[in-house]
């Protein structure tokens, strides 16, 4: 029943709003909807395309319902200012995490190509194997030495010296300096947000709302010829100043 009812929304959102409907969370919806239809359905029906299969759709599935439940949290004022911290907060890193996956691809690559056959000659490997693919695995291996984890047991027999000597490179361009510089820049966005938290809230809510805008429709046209006007002032004038420039300035 409520599966059909939010479906019943999502086909009026796309209705009211055509091509700007087009976005990350309509889209989310419309994914979410579609996985919940199918779980019942197999369920209901019991067309259980194997129990691994339907655990890993149930799976996911919760996660995004769980998802849904932060966007709802932008339609009240304390949340939706960190709804929108965290928008802005994962747009502002986007440079920084290209530079980060370069970073650990690169030490990966070369910790792969170094552990190359140390298993058929009887070696243990470089890294844990987590999936057994082996560029895979050292990828996950540097991602996990940037969150702190060394798993530097193997780190013995032919190619230890260069082993060590990309661990303390990684250790000291990935965790130090990367992540510090991660810091500096979610510490600059949080600023800059709560600079203007009250705007930032309400742009939350207005978006969340505007959503259901067909539900404000009305069937008299009484207000076709009425309108909003947006005024932007032509020149900043006092208010020149007022922009964020960051904390140090």
């Amino acid at each position: 029943m409520f599966c059909f009812y939010n479906l019943f929304v999502e086909v009026n959102q796309a209705y009211t709003h055509r091509k700007s409907y087009l976005n990350f969370w309509n889209l989310f919806d419309v994914f979410s909807i579609i996985l919940n239809f199918m779980i019942v359905f197999m369920h209901t029906f019991n067309v259980i395309l194997g129990l691994e299969n339907l655990r890993i759709a149930a799976s996911i599935a919760v996660l995004v319902m769980w998802m849904k439940l932060f966007y709802w949290m932008r339609l009240f004022g304390p949340t939706a200012f960190f709804i929108r911290m965290i928008e802005e907060t994962i747009y502002d890193i986007r440079t920084f995490a290209i530079m980060f996956i370069f970073c650990v691809m690169s030490f990966a690559n070369g910790l792969y190509v170094l552990n190359y056959g140390r298993s058929a000659e009887g070696e243990d490997d470089l890294f844990v194997s987590a999936f057994g693919i082996g560029m895979l695995d050292a990828i996950i291996d540097q991602y996990m030495l940037g969150l702190g984890e060394f798993g530097t047991d193997n780190f013995k027999g032919k190619g230890k010296f260069l082993a060590w000597i990309y661990f303390l490179l990684a250790t000291f361009i990935t965790q130090i300096t990367f992540l510090n510089m991660l810091i500096a820049i979610m510490g600059d966005t949080f600023d800059r947000v709560s600079e203007a938290r009250e705007q930032s809230a309400l742009k939350e809510k207005i978006n969340i709302l505007s959503d259901y805008i067909w539900m404000m429709r009305d069937v008299s046209n009484e207000n076709e010829s009425k309108y909003v006007y947006v005024v932007r002032p032509m020149t900043l004038g006092d208010n020149e100043g007022n922009e964020w420039e960051g904390k140090i300035s």
